[in-house]
């Protein structure tokens, strides 16, 4: 199997969505290609399998099940088999070959498990290596001078892959020949010379402005620019950390999506983004949520310590008030928890003390935090016959039956019983990637807010999965009109 690798001069460079380019390039070569990330860090998660017939589920980051996606491939744990979801604090949940294992510190991650982190990785690979090629995607920069000694995600990868490296800089927050330039010049010379290409992403004007800027590049590091990406808003793959999380559209229908500061698996709204009267607006004032037609409660890595954050905001009131003027609320796990009467956490699992906290009762629901983690995949069918393959990660447990007693009624249907509950404008559910990638519910929650302002039926309803793959096809356009493909696959040993 042989291995190429993407690495950028900062987050957020682009790195994701070339490799996800890159993987649908070579997929419509007739190969089979695999993604990779060793490390990845992001609240953005995804439910993959992790083997065996009883297994029901791992975690790996949401980025390389895209790109498995956009390579034909069924994403697996081994294609990121460390996940680092941050709880604050400076603390984060570890994620190895799918599992929990448990929070630490950055120092004890630093001192416990990074020496085992290469290794984790090759045997991961090796468990990938019935492909044709591996594109690995950097994390971060491999140019943090603070970290060489504990950076496993990047020129360590591509030593253990035996990888030429593309490193990718982002032209529009400025600085992109001094990024490269001081990217390549501070790593150690026996990595500077893996180094095989420059590619400039994100251009937002006409290239020739950039002048003789990439010719003198080239001269100044003996390292070739493969090309220069144009900025295309339609254009990228699933958010994956806080830089990608940005308000999107102008349409009239405003959704308000609570952006406390655990906020995770943001991804659930990411269908709306393709609905051509939403504007999606993540919330982090009353007034956000005041002048939405819609408000989403996402999920949470904290949830108690949100719940505190709202109330500190007085957002709390807020959603209660959109809930008193009948506005659709949803509730997707942690916001479920949230809007429930209260937290109950005697293991001090959410690391605010043992005790309780009050929700915000628009449900009568109690959550309990247990220490076994439900991670799973979850088939869900509303009552209206839509259906979609969510999953569900999760330590809070709910008793929707509470909830049904009081006038509730389930909201979907799922391979392991009724589940969720939807009571006048409260839609709430422990399963992530359902309500808006349900077209059928999601369209019904659209046309209570269109109504109210008179608005139309859009022609186009949402359909995310196929929005994505758009969203993948045009970046593998962009790709081989901007970038010397010819070098890349010569790098790959297949020109």
């Amino acid at each position: 199997m042989k291995a190429l690798m993407i690495q950028g001069t900062s987050s957020g460079a682009g790195k994701s969505t070339i490799v996800a380019a890159l993987c649908s390039l070579l997929r419509h070569e007739g190969y089979s290609v695999t993604p990779f990330k060793t490390q990845n860090m992001s609240l953005n998660s995804y439910v993959a399998r992790r083997g065996g017939p009883n297994d029901e589920g791992g975690e790996m980051a949401v980025a390389q099940a895209i790109q498995a996606i956009a390579a034909g491939e069924e994403p697996s744990v081994d294609m990121n088999p460390i996940l680092l979801k941050p709880r604050g604090n400076l603390t984060s949940s570890l994620i190895i070959n799918g599992k929990w294992v448990g929070d630490f510190s950055v120092n004890a991650y630093y001192k416990n498990v990074v020496s085992q982190g290469l290794s984790i990785a090759s045997q991961a690979m090796r468990r990938l290596s019935n492909h044709d090629f591996m594109i690995i995607e950097g994390a971060g920069s491999p140019a943090e001078i603070n970290l060489y000694d504990r950076d496993i995600a990047n020129m360590r990868t591509a030593e253990l892959a035996d990888a030429p490296v593309i490193i990718v800089g982002d032209i529009e927050r400025g600085g992109v020949f001094a990024s490269l330039y001081g990217t390549y010049f501070l790593l150690p010379e026996k990595w500077r010379t893996r180094v095989k290409g420059f590619i400039i992403n994100k251009m937002g004007g006409d290239p020739s402005l950039l002048g003789d800027g990439p010719l003198q590049i080239e001269k100044l590091t003996g390292v070739p620019v493969l090309g220069v990406i144009p900025y295309e808003s339609g254009v990228s793959s699933w958010s994956e950390d806080s830089l990608d999380v940005k308000n999107w559209g102008n349409g009239p229908v405003k959704v308000a999506v609570v952006r406390y500061p655990g906020a995770s698996i943001l991804t659930d709204v990411e269908p709306l983004r393709y609905v051509p009267d939403v504007s999606l607006l993540y919330a982090t004032t009353p007034e956000d949520v005041n002048n939405a037609d819609v408000v989403v409660l996402p999920g949470s890595k904290s949830t108690r310590s949100d719940l505190r954050w709202m109330r500190e905001k007085g957002i709390d009131e807020a959603v209660r008030q959109a809930h008193r003027e009948g506005k659709p609320i949803v509730a997707i796990c942690g916001g479920a928890q949230i809007i429930g009467s209260k937290l109950v956490d005697p293991l001090v699992l959410e690391g605010e003390g043992a005790g309780e906290d009050e929700g915000l009762s628009l449900l009568p629901h109690a959550t309990i935090f247990n220490d076994e983690k439900v991670v799973r995949k979850n088939a869900a069918i509303d009552d209206l016959g839509g259906r979609v393959e969510g999953f569900e990660i999760h330590k809070g447990r709910i008793n929707w039956e509470a909830d049904w007693q009081e006038g509730g009624k389930p909201l979907f249907k799922t391979d392991y019983g009724w589940e969720g509950c939807h009571k006048a404008n409260v839609y709430a559910t422990l399963i992530h990637h359902a309500v808006f990638y349900d077209t059928v519910l999601a369209n019904r929650l659209l046309k209570n807010a269109r109504e109210k302002k008179a608005l139309p039926e859009p022609n186009e309803k949402a359909d995310p999965l196929s929005s994505v793959m758009s969203s993948v096809a045009k970046a593998e356009e962009l790709l081989k009109k901007s970038v010397d493909v010819n070098k890349i696959m010569e790098m790959l040993g297949v020109r």
